[in-house]
């Protein structure tokens, strides 16, 4: 299989930013709506997008074996359905800087690991300095402490269970789709709208296991619906999209060590909130940029 890097590792960086922006949103929500809720929302928005977006450019139907197809749809219910969940209740119990920093430290290291068994992925010694770095960075930057981000030591534990979930499920569902590329050239926004289905299906019967209403009183809310479709479109749609395109076009690990950058513009996001940055989250910028910089020169 052949691979462009710099649109896999090009991608893997949008997909961090749309992320990085949805979830400050998405955070805000969790006020409101229950992860599973707020997850189903913001799946079946993305899914229509998805379709519109296809029916123009494309057409919603592609011709892919049962195999691939069905790696897709499981994906997508272990990275979306339980994984963008979990990563939901994360945020509510530690905040945009905490949850980041399990989920995406601990999911490119595993994702690297599963594509190495799985796959025979071998990472040459130049990209494991751009990928030790862009980690460095991002633990630098996420270790900061907040005040916003003081949690009880009960949900300090609920949460740092919740984030290691998310980090699994991502590293998994990464790898089972890189799996769907790797048998069939399949369109990345078509493999989108696969595992976003899969996630939606698989939240659907999980809604009521967990006893919750799939119109809760808050969907009721004008607000809260518009602050939904921004976060759907960009996160879900935008970051989902991009993703793909990066396991297509790189080597997995890489792919899911770019989209970890997703904490740099989280906090590039607070410092035009008007937040305080320290010096040693300007440091963790600037490694992490120089790992993204290694990663494309080499």
């Amino acid at each position: 299989m052949s691979y462009s890097h710099t649109i896999g590792l090009t991608a893997g960086l949008l997909a961090a930013f749309s992320w990085a922006v949805a979830a400050v949103i998405f955070r805000q929500l969790g006020v409101r709506l229950h992860p599973l809720v707020l997850n189903l929302y913001k799946g079946i928005i993305a899914s229509f997008a998805l379709v519109l977006f296809l029916t123009i450019w494309g057409g919603v139907v592609q011709a892919v074996p049962v195999k691939p197809l069905l790696l897709l749809l499981f994906s997508g219910m272990l990275g979306i359905g339980i994984g963008d969940t979990a990563f939901f209740a994360a945020l509510n119990r530690l905040g945009e800087r905490r949850t980041v920093l399990i989920a995406e430290t601990f999911a490119p290291l595993v994702t690297i690991l599963l594509a190495l068994i799985l796959f025979q992925e071998f990472i040459s010694l130049s990209a494991w300095l751009g990928i030790i770095a862009i980690l460095s960075g991002v633990y630098l930057v996420i270790r900061v402490r907040s005040n916003r981000d003081e949690s009880p030591h009960r949900q300090l534990l609920a949460g740092i269970a919740y984030g290691l979930i998310t980090a699994i499920c991502q590293a998994v569902g990464g790898v089972m789709s890189k799996g769907a590329f790797r048998l069939h050239d399949i369109d990345p926004v078509w493999s989108s709208l696969v595992r976003l289905l899969g996630g939606v299906i698989l939240v659907v019967v999980m809604i009521p296991l967990f006893r919750q209403s799939y119109l809760p009183v808050a969907a009721r809310n004008r607000r809260v619906w518009r602050y939904v479709i921004i976060a759907a479109l960009t996160g879900t749609f935008g970051g989902i999209v991009f993703q793909q395109t990066a396991y297509k076009f790189t080597y997995t690990g890489l792919a899911q060590t770019m989209i970890a950058t997703s904490s740099v513009f989280v906090m590039l996001i607070a410092l035009l909130k008007g937040e305080q940055v320290s010096s040693r989250a300007w440091l963790g910028v600037s490694v992490a940029v120089a790992g993204v910089g290694l990663l494309f020169w080499f």
